[in-house]
């Protein structure tokens, strides 16, 4: 991917860096339980999570960024990081405002975090385009990007509206019975939508399927059962009370969205 190289902008332990036409690319390693004091950049860029898991807190929120996430980062934004305790790998993409302006002003103008949908895939692409390094590289680069700028600015436009009634009690049911959840079918039936319906404008919504947001129900009520007082019930009996298959079914999960297993979040808790 390198065209020139530097070593400023961004922390962590530079892999490859260099250009693409007029955009930075940078692949870098941060170290288990790695922290980053608030700072900010000064151009707008696309961060492609290759691999770990840390924390991102800005003045719009927390971020908990996951592999497989793409985060949208505005100039000058302040964010701290905080990494978990395995190596995580980001891909970063430097995107000049002027480039932005020309295209659709206001894009990269709000921070954003897209976990599930077409603009991961997209970050992934880029950087797999990046790694390939071809002679059209800079051209498929510069449309990916401009997909992301679309799919970015419809969801911007989505999250100016509340999602409909029927859908928010969609969500509702979700929540009471997310440890026996009803079918798609059943589900949509009892919100008055047909079933494809009820997906396509969940994701649109939420920004995640509705299979990932019961899997998120489920482990923030184990991390609930592992913090109490009855934390010490045992894993096998925590997973089908929290609504897992079974106990090694709950591990894959919670890891998958935690960074660790229950037994080791549980530990942690103690010490």
């Amino acid at each position: 991917m390198i065209e020139g190289r530097r070593t400023g902008g961004f922390f962590g332990r530079p892999l490859e860096e260099g250009t693409i036409g007029r955009f930075h690319a940078s692949e870098r390693a941060y170290s288990p339980r790695q922290t980053i004091v608030r700072h900010s950049h000064g151009q707008p860029y696309l961060c492609y999570v290759v691999s770990g898991r840390y924390r991102e807190v800005s003045d719009s929120g927390e971020v908990v960024a996951r592999t497989g996430m793409v985060l949208l980062h505005p100039a000058g934004a302040a964010h701290s990081d905080e990494f978990e305790e395995a190596e995580t790998r980001l891909f970063m993409l430097e995107v000049p405002t002027p480039w932005l302006d020309g295209v659709s002003p206001g894009a990269f103008d709000r921070p954003g975090a897209h976990g599930t949908g077409a603009i991961p895939a997209l970050g992934a692409r880029i950087r797999c385009e990046a790694r390939l390094r071809d002679s059209v590289t800079r051209l498929a680069v510069e449309g990916l990007l401009l997909e992301i700028v679309a799919a970015s600015a419809r969801a911007a436009d989505r999250s100016d509206s509340p999602p409909p009634a029927w859908l928010r009690r969609a969500r509702s049911i979700l929540e009471e019975t997310f440890r026996r959840p009803p079918t798609l079918a059943h589900l949509a039936q009892e919100c008055g939508v047909h079933p494809s319906q009820l997906a396509r404008s969940f994701r649109l919504y939420y920004r995640q399927s509705i299979g990932s947001y019961v899997r998120e129900l489920r482990v923030a009520r184990a991390r609930h059962l592992l913090s109490s007082p009855a934390g010490d019930v045992g894993l096998a009996d925590l997973a089908l009370a929290c609504g897992f298959a079974d106990q090694s079914h709950m591990t894959r999960v919670f890891r998958r969205l935690e960074g660790t297993t229950p037994g080791r979040y549980r530990r942690a808790l103690v010490h």
